[in-house]
């Protein structure tokens, strides 16, 4: 009876022991593979200039995923400081992009990733030139809202808008 109540219990932990090993390593996979798609999607903005949508997003949780890793914070928080300034380089922005960048290297056994290969990035004449003239098109589309505004046609369609002409008393609209 001895033997078989040990049996029991050795089954019962053997298998809850098992789970809990799963599920800490589950936890560990999910993590790790957070940090990649931060590390990668910030690799493949790194010399974007400006802001984007999926650049922001990954720097806005670099707190979160990489909480525990004191060197990508550090230069996170650098990096962060020269975003900060209102006259900052672009060359110290690109410079503590790298850092932060190499530091998340390490931290994901990335040994082969340094300076620079991380310097180094591709971004063809054809995205340069689409995004130049997304940039002339967007300058012109506000030049042409100013010039609007500054000649009193928007105020006064608005106000036309808001303020209807009110129909005269000769024609009240019956006939």
């Amino acid at each position: 009876m001895d033997n078989f109540l040990l049996v029991i219990i050795a089954s019962l932990l053997s298998g809850l022991i098992g789970v809990i090993v799963t599920l800490m390593i589950q936890k560990k996979m999910a993590k790790k593979a957070e940090q990649m798609w931060l590390f990668k999607t910030l690799m493949s903005n790194r010399f974007i200039y400006g802001a984007s949508y999926e650049k922001t997003r990954a720097l806005n949780i670099i707190d979160v995923v990489f909480y525990n890793v004191k060197s990508v914070i550090s230069a996170w928080e650098t990096l962060y400081d020269s975003y900060s300034k209102k006259d900052t380089a672009a060359s110290e922005i690109e410079d503590n992009t790298i850092l932060l960048l190499e530091a998340m290297a390490k931290h994901l056994n990335y040994k082969h990733l340094n300076w620079n290969t991380i310097k180094k990035s591709y971004l063809p004449v054809g995205i340069i030139n689409d995004m130049q003239n997304q940039t002339e098109q967007q300058q012109l589309q506000l030049d042409f809202t100013r010039e609007l505004v500054n000649s009193g046609i928007l105020r006064a369609f608005t106000q036309g808008i808001q303020n209807p002409p009110k129909p005269s008393k000769e024609n009240d609209g019956k006939e």
